[in-house]
């Protein structure tokens, strides 16, 4: 049987390892000036060096893709083929369990970053099959995690450690994963948006809050990985979500609440995996329009049988 995600190979995110951290070094400042090449080379090959000693190696893959938009990663120490699953769905719960098993992965941990509310988790199924540790904030409503996670948590894989930070305001128990040059978001922040405030356990204070707090301590090479995508996009630079993001632009925290508040379209990045659904049923509808306002007409044409041909204007 092929995995229900084996097409992820073609979607992955790139693996976070000691060389692909060389995108964000400047490899320029430090060379001094009048050296030969020989030199030049020699000083930049040291500080390469330097750079990479503080990244231990990971693999960062993102599964399920191909099924729609709710994001679950797989992250890995190759050094001791230990792994953990954010954000599991339950109808990929064998395909996981194939990918693990075929790449010889032992899970360790499998986390929810928050509540979800649009699908159900993977997560209590995993732990009852793998005897991996369930993790998730201690503000959870749920009784089945074995770890409850707060703002400094780490749990290690080997050499890795990943740090929970707590971003509430998607939901009250919402966590993101801070990894070596990446942060997984959860629903807190997508690429070009965020997770809703409106459902029960959101709150727009405290999602500004959360953003404040955390996204200046943040490098700004930095690779956000969200929970969820509508336009097929994978990962994006910190620093161009500063840029581009409209809920990291620059207001008070009370112009932030009044703006979230503001009747405007859903963009694509917002929790919302059932509006192509209601677009449909809302097309479909346009066709059933009330008996009262069909009018019948009869083309009486040669032959046995007249032809009747329903109009539907109004």
């Amino acid at each position: 049987m092929r995995s229900g995600f084996s097409r992820a190979e073609n979607h992955e995110a790139p693996v976070c390892d000691r060389h692909r951290h060389v995108d964000a070094l400047d490899l320029s400042s430090g060379v001094g000036r009048g050296e030969s090449g020989l030199e030049n080379g020699a000083r930049l090959v040291a500080k390469l060096f330097v750079h990479l000693l503080q990244f231990p190696v990971m693999e960062l893959k993102q599964l399920n893709m191909p099924k729609g938009p709710c994001k679950t990663y797989f992250i890995g120490s190759p050094e001791t083929k230990e792994a953990a699953l954010v954000d599991p769905v339950i109808t990929s719960v064998d395909d996981y369990l194939k990918f693990l098993e075929d790449n010889a992965w032992t899970l360790r941990y499998v986390i929810d970053t928050h509540t979800h509310a649009d699908h159900i988790s993977g997560a209590l199924l995993l732990r009852e099959r793998t005897d991996a540790t369930f993790a998730m904030h201690k503000k959870a409503g749920s009784s089945h995690p074995s770890e409850r996670l707060t703002d400094g948590s780490t749990l290690a894989l080997g050499p890795l450690t990943i740090e929970a930070i707590e971003t509430p305001g998607h939901t009250k128990d919402s966590l993101t994963l801070k990894l070596p040059g990446a942060i997984l978001t959860g629903d807190w922040l997508f690429i070009g948006g965020a997770g809703r405030t409106d459902l029960p356990g959101g709150d727009a204070g405290e999602h500004w809050d959360s953003l404040q707090r955390v996204i200046p301590k943040l490098d700004e090479s930095t690779i956000v990985y969200p929970g969820h995508d509508y336009a097929n996009h994978t990962h994006s630079p910190l620093s161009e979500e500063k840029e581009n993001n409209a809920n990291l632009e620059p207001r008070s925290r009370d112009d932030y609440v009044s703006w979230l508040a503001k009747p405007r379209p859903t963009h694509a990045r917002v929790d919302d995996r059932d509006r192509p659904r209601q677009q449909r049923r809302r097309h479909r509808s346009h066709r059933r329009l009330p008996a009262r306002r069909r009018r019948l007409r009869m083309h009486v044409r040669a032959g046995p049988k007249p032809q009747l041909a329903f109009d539907h204007g109004g």
